[in-house]
């Protein structure tokens, strides 16, 4: 019989060597099998950080043997959305053909954890990115609930010999703008503008569905500041570009390309969108075609030392893929997202069962 439960700092003696054991089988395996980009923190930083309640956890194991068996961390954010960072079982690695094993453990932590967060107030939905072994996870996800999302990275690569002359193709094909439209640099006037535009393009975007944030400009304005602190990579506002509306005092944004410089030698794009109202008139490949040129530009010139530019896309977003293709992007990989909301959750044969323990979300 396998036992899943919310670790506590009350019962950290109970939990504490074999969440040890668990988390010395997971270390050496984050960057390769679980895809993780950097190696994870320190058992004991973790210990401390579960103890406080940073980090959240639940853990399973054989209750006959007490043989651990599978650990989840998750953590509730400050933009009302728990995030699950991880699901760890060895299981999964040793075998790709014992799904019993998988499913039996896998069920045990997640019927704890959806009873758990039942409990909990703050949040608006839950997000679960299954990177790298994890994706064998995403068929049963639905029994609980969560609806995946396949995500794909697109990567412009300057070292891929097609991947320039294919943006200089799309820069002299595409039509002029027209009707008062162009795209422009960024300018520091455009940044109390930005929450109210970028919720409008978001509102309807599957990113919406597992970051509460793009849900309204409060939301929206949480993640800017993000960008203006840094905490996400220094904001490139030499190649940020606005797409705009009019001119002069009636110039009206309508649409945005941000880039980042998230790590070194790489840039990242993390919010690109049009408002709605000026959707499918292709002023998204216009857009991203001339923040591109920026980019290279500045490259070129040695101001940046940017060799690779990336974006998540979702995989059903067939218009966006393309796009991105057209200009010189290349797919790396792909993934599942899953995402539950508070109120599908209440819905479900879970929510149900835990009726009398539902909290309200405020």
């Amino acid at each position: 019989m396998i036992e899943a439960f919310v670790l506590t700092p009350q019962e950290k003696p109970r939990w504490r060597q074999p969440l040890k054991h668990l988390f010395d089988d997971f270390f050496p395996k984050a960057t390769t099998h679980y895809e993780w980009h950097d190696e994870p923190i320190p058992f004991d930083v973790m210990e401390t950080a579960i103890a406080q309640g940073i980090i959240q956890a639940v853990m399973a194991w054989d209750a006959v043997t007490q043989e651990p068996l599978a650990f989840m961390l998750f953590s509730l954010e400050s933009h009302r959305a728990i995030e699950i960072t991880l699901v760890h079982m060895p299981a999964l690695l040793a075998s790709e053909d014992d799904i019993t094993s998988w499913k039996t453990t896998f069920d045990a932590l997640m019927t704890a954890f959806l009873a758990h967060i039942v409990t909990l107030p703050g949040w608006d939905c839950v997000s679960y990115a299954l990177l790298g072994v994890q994706e064998r996870l995403v068929l049963m996800t639905p029994w609980y609930g969560l609806k995946p999302v396949g995500q794909t990275i697109q990567v412009f690569d300057f070292t891929n010999q097609l991947a320039l002359p294919l943006l200089a193709k799309q820069q002299h094909v595409l039509p002029p703008l027209t009707g008062g439209v162009r795209t422009r640099a960024w300018q520091p006037s455009d940044r109390k503008q930005m929450p109210q535009l970028i919720a409008k393009a978001f509102r309807k975007q599957s990113d919406a569905l597992w970051d509460p944030r793009f849900r309204s400009p409060e939301g929206v304005e949480q993640v800017l500041r993000l960008f203006d602190e840094g905490v996400m990579g220094k904001h490139l506002t030499q190649c940020t570009t606005m797409l705009t509306d009019g001119e002069g005092m009636f110039e009206m944004p309508i649409g945005f390309c941000f880039f980042l410089n998230s790590q070194f030698s790489k840039a990242n794009i993390p919010l690109i969108g049009i408002d709605p109202d000026f959707q499918r008139q292709g002023l998204g490949k216009q857009l991203l075609c001339a923040s591109m040129v920026r980019l290279v530009e500045e490259v070129r010139a040695g101001r940046l030392l940017v060799q690779t530019v990336d974006a998540t896309v979702d995989t059903e977003n067939v218009r966006a893929l393309n796009m991105y293709r057209r200009i010189g992007f290349q797919e790396t990989h792909t993934y599942p997202h899953a995402y539950l909301n508070r109120d599908t959750l209440a819905k479900s044969y879970y929510g149900k069962r835990f009726a009398k323990d539902m909290v309200p979300g405020a």
